[in-house]
C-alpha cells in the first residue's frame, strides 16, 4: 500500500497548534501491524492530521447517518490522531480504538493478522460516513450518465462528480476520491459507452511474469532476493503497474458486456483511465496472483510522481506534470 500527496492544505498546520513533530509509534495488540501500519500512513498525511488537530471536526459528526456508526468510529479516529500527536511517548496503545473497530466491524474483533487493505478501505469510508456534511433528508439519487456522441466529456464528467457530492461530502471525500473514466465499446456494433466513477484507491496488478513466490524455494512467506541483493529481482516501477491498470482489455465469455444497441451480450473492448486524481492517491499492488505471491520489487519516487499519461481530464497542464 502506497500513499501519495500533495502540500496543498485548506486547515491550520499542527505545528502551529502546539503539538510533536513527530506522531507517537502505536505498540501492537498481538498481531495487529496491519491495522498500525494504516493508521500510522493515515496519521502521517499532514492534510488529514491537521483536520483532526487545528479544525472543529467534531461539528461534523453526522450521528444520524444510517450507513454510519454514530459517530463512533470517527470519534475514535479523531481521538487517537490527537493522542498521537500531542503524546510526550514513543508509542501509544490503541486499545479503546481497537475496541471499537472490532465493535464496528467484527472482521477486526480478534487480534489475528488480517488484510491491511480491507482494513483501510473499511475505515476510510466508516470515518466517511460519520463525518458525511450531507443529511439523510438532503441526499439525492442521481442517476449515471452516459457521455454521449459528439457531448463534452468534461461536463458529463462534472456533472457525475456534481451527483456525487449530492450524497457524500466529507474530509475523506476531499482528500482521498478521485475519478475514473470507463469506455466500453461492443465489438459488434461499435456502440461506445463513457461514464465517470468515483474511486478511493487504486488497485493496481503486477505482472505475473515476474518473479514468484510461492514457498518452495526459501521458505514459506519469503521474498525471492534479486541480483542486487534486493528483494524480488530488477523490479518495476509504480507508474507502470499504473498504466497496466489503465492498458485496454477485453470482456468476452462470462465477462461479456451487454450492449443497450444489440439488446444482448456481446464481446467488448474495456478501457479505464484516471481522470480526476484525489489530493491523497493511495495505491495498492495486487501481489497476488492464485496462491501465488509477486514478491518484486516496486519502485517509486519520494515526490513528483508522474501521472500525466493516464490522466485523460484538462487536470493535467501543458507541459506540466500531475504530481
Amino acid at each position: 500500500m502506497k500513499i501519495f500527496f500533495s502540500d496543498n492544505n485548506p486547515f491550520v498546520s499542527h505545528r502551529s497548534v502546539g503539538v510533536a513533530c513527530f506522531a507517537a509509534g502505536l505498540q501492537n495488540l498481538g498481531n495487529t501491524c496491519f491495522m498500525n501500519s494504516a493508521l500510522q500512513c493515515l496519521f502521517n498525511c499532514e492534510a488529514l492530521a491537521d483536520y483532526f488537530l487545528g479544525f472543529d471536526w467534531k461539528r461534523e459528526i453526522n450521528r444520524g447517518n444510517f450507513l454510519g456508526h454514530k459517530g463512533l468510529m470517527a470519534s475514535a479516529f479523531g481521538s487517537l490522531a490527537n493522542d498521537m500527536w500531542r503524546s510526550d511517548k514513543a508509542s501509544l496503545r490503541p486499545g479503546d480504538f481497537k475496541t471499537q473497530v472490532g465493535e464496528s466491524m467484527p472482521l477486526f474483533a480478534g487480534y489475528e493478522q488480517q488484510d491491511v487493505q480491507e482494513f483501510l478501505a473499511f475505515l476510510l469510508d466508516a470515518v466517511h460516513e460519520d463525518l458525511n456534511r450531507v443529511p439523510n433528508a438532503d441526499r439525492k439519487y442521481v442517476e449515471a450518465k452516459e457521455a454521449k456522441e459528439g457531448e463534452a466529456e468534461e461536463m458529463v464528467a462534472m456533472q457525475a462528480w456534481k451527483g456525487y457530492l449530492e450524497r457524500n461530502r466529507s474530509i475523506i471525500v476531499d482528500l482521498f476520491q478521485g475519478q475514473l473514466r470507463s469506455a466500453l465499446q461492443c465489438s459488434v456494433c461499435g456502440r461506445r459507452s463513457v461514464t465517470f466513477d468515483p474511486f478511493m484507491y487504486l488497485s493496481v496488478p503486477l505482472p505475473e511474469d515476474m518473479n514468484m513466490n510461492n514457498g518452495d524455494d526459501e521458505g514459506e512467506g519469503r521474498p525471492r532476493r534479486g541480483p542486487g541483493g534486493g528483494s524480488g529481482g530488477p523490479g518495476i516501477s509504480l507508474e507502470a503497474c499504473i498504466r497496466m491498470f489503465c492498458e485496454e482489455e477485453v470482456l468476452d465469455g462470462d465477462n461479456a458486456w451487454y450492449c443497450s444497441n444489440c439488446k444482448k451480450h456481446q464481446r467488448a473492448t474495456k478501457k479505464l483511465d484516471l481522470w480526476k486524481v484525489p489530493p491523497v492517491l493511495i495505491v495498492h499492488l495486487k501481489r497476488f496472483a492464485g496462491s501465488s505471491k509477486i514478491s518484486s520489487l516496486v519502485t517509486f519516487p519520494l515526490e513528483g510522481l508522474d501521472l500525466s499519461e493516464v490522466v485523460k481530464s484538462p487536470q493535467v497542464t501543458q507541459g506540466g506534470k500531475l504530481c
